[in-house]
């Protein structure tokens, strides 16, 4: 079965202009060398409150929309592994897509969100991988509860947590070993075998 994924990157870094999009390209390739038929990546302003209310989640809607189509199209499925804020953006996108898409996977890396379900409908699978020590999701945990909206539609679906240890909010996005894991297990090897199990 052909394997299409949407990756989208988190909000931009005070201090910075513009969010990290480079761990995208490289994902991007370790997948594509390891099996994925097609993957997309969407840009974003990072700029999370006018993303999630003006014109960022309707524009990655309509972007999922054509990725859905073209893996449909293939006999396949589509996925989206989603960083930090960039979640938030996907999950509004997927709320305004309820009725014409189907998720197979929605991964989200360095969410700072709580919840254990989520309001949508149209996704077979979440899952939220963390780390003990990303102080950004710590920070995150103050300020985004304010901005979800938990009233989008009737159904709510569960929420898997995988909490690794010792990695930076950066680290959760880079091929990184992981701690205490077989000599060849990394974030990406661990982001594949849940894309490929979903």
């Amino acid at each position: 079965m052909s394997e299409f994924v949407s990756l989208i990157h988190g909000a931009r870094r005070l201090y910075l202009l513009t969010p990290n999009r480079s761990w995208m390209g490289e994902f991007a390739e370790y997948l594509q060398q390891n099996g994925v038929t097609r993957v997309s990546t969407f840009e974003w302003s990072g700029a999370f409150i006018r993303g999630l209310q003006l014109r960022d989640a309707p524009r990655y809607a309509e972007e999922l929309l054509r990725e859905y189509r073209l893996a449909q199209a293939a006999g396949g499925t589509l996925s989206i592994v989603a960083k930090s804020l960039g979640a938030l953006i996907a999950e509004r996108a997927i709320v305004m897509l309820a009725r014409e898409i189907r998720i197979r996977l929605f991964l989200r890396v360095g969410v700072p969100d709580l919840r254990t379900t989520i309001p949508i409908s149209g996704v077979s699978r979440i899952v939220n991988v963390t780390s003990d020590c990303d102080r950004l999701y710590r920070y995150g945990l103050l300020i985004v509860p304010r901005y979800l909206d938990d009233t989008a539609v009737a159904s709510r679906e569960p929420i898997t947590e995988i909490r690794l240890p010792r990695l930076s909010h950066a680290g959760l996005t880079r091929c990184t070993h992981l701690s205490g894991a077989s000599q060849e297990e990394t974030t990406y090897s661990l982001y594949r075998r849940l894309l490929s199990n979903a």
